[in-house]
């Protein structure tokens, strides 16, 4: 167990995930202050905030955004059409439960919230989140897939579960629902809480997996992120369930981790639905530059070619991380929020570009606000 820092608190551990997506958005951004055409003349800046995956730590990051431009405080006002904060966009958080937590924050200023991973339907609503924005699907979209999955293969006797969280709630909801409505017959469905303490939260999935058992059913969908998956796998193995078909969910259809669980060849056959990726070209590079010049310890680099570009200042804070060894494997499946990652920033920037007025190779106007990028 390892530690980074946050300008907030501390955070345990080191997600590989977040490294990749941090430089996506570093990439990105390196790119269009490079360009002629995008923003000519305007460099972007941008600050990054380690959320540790803990809503006290991401109120506190998102409150820092909200200050005065030119100042250390957020400022009362009954009027904000000309107040400029710290941002004029915030990316992210990278799940829903995060992402409702300072929704409401971000809204009441109207400042631009858009998430590469927040699927819930949720955020629909455009009363109450008025300047929130996506650039993954929904989980209705999600769990319509895999509905249509289980249509197809004629499987009318299935189970769901999911994690007690806001994915694991919305994704059972829609696919429960979506299911009733093709004559699929939803045999056994349950939530698994996260606020158990370890043993209780092991026997609870031994619970259900012996429901699932019970209910004799062969066919089920799972809602959750990789970290619980991985422990699901565990269990399944130990309780010596074999010859079943489980349906992935986006979150840990690809993951690496999951498919490189001990005897998880014998639990059956796994089938899922993933975002299709986008192509960054230049990126693969990047990213193993990054890693090399971290020298985080037993993750293999690449080499790069005449074209590829090195990051010039180096991370003292990463020098002490260590992850897997094969970490690196994960490319494939981590790149797919890398690169909603990469269009949120060009999102940004369009929108950018069209409120200095930059289409005749220079642009015009030199004060925005917050609001104005929601609504351009």
């Amino acid at each position: 167990m390892t530690e980074t820092k946050s300008e907030f608190g501390k955070c345990e551990s080191f997600h590989l995930n977040g490294f990749y997506w941090l430089q996506a958005m570093k990439f990105a951004i390196e790119e269009i202050n490079n360009s002629s055409t995008l923003l000519p003349g305007v460099t972007l800046g941008y600050d990054i905030q380690d959320t540790c995956l803990k809503s006290s730590i991401v109120i506190q990051s998102a409150i820092s955004f909200l200050m005065a431009k030119d100042g250390n405080r957020f400022e009362l006002k009954c009027d904000y059409t000309d107040y400029s904060t710290r941002v004029l966009a915030a990316l992210g958080p990278s799940n829903s439960e995060l992402s409702k937590v300072i929704a409401r924050l971000f809204s009441f200023l109207l400042i631009p919230q858009i998430s590469y991973a927040a699927s819930s339907n949720l955020f629909n609503d455009r009363t109450d989140f008025p300047s929130f924005y996506r650039t993954v699907p929904t989980d209705e979209v999600q769990a319509a897939a895999m509905v249509s999955m289980v249509k197809t293969f004629q499987w009318n006797w299935v189970a769901v579960i999911g994690t007690d969280d806001m994915y694991g709630r919305r994704g059972i909801e829609h696919f429960a629902k979506l299911a009733s409505r093709t004559g699929i017959c939803i045999a056994y469905e349950e939530l698994i809480p996260l606020n158990l303490p370890g043993s209780k939260f092991q026997r609870k999935m031994v619970s259900v997996i012996k429901n699932i058992i019970y209910s004799r059913v062969n066919i089920t969908a799972v809602f959750a992120d990789e970290q619980y998956v991985q422990i699901l796998m565990t269990i399944i193995h130990e309780q010596n369930v074999t010859g079943k078909v489980w349906i992935a969910s986006e979150a840990w259809v690809t993951s690496e981790a999951v498919a490189s669980s001990p005897n998880i060849s014998s639990i059956g056959t796994i089938l899922g639905v993933a975002i299709k990726s986008g192509h960054m070209p230049g990126f693969e590079c990047y990213k193993s530059a990054a890693l090399a010049l971290r020298d985080l310890p037993s993750v293999k680099s690449q080499r790069c070619g005449s074209g590829g570009r090195l990051l010039e200042e180096e991370c003292n804070e990463c020098q002490t991380q260590s992850v897997d060894e094969d970490a690196d494997s994960d490319g494939k499946d981590l790149e797919r929020i890398s690169f909603n990652v990469y269009a949120a920033v060009y999102t940004v920037a369009h929108a950018l570009h069209r409120l200095l007025r930059c289409d005749l190779g220079n642009c015009s106007k030199s004060t925005i606000y917050p609001w104005q990028v929601s609504f351009v």
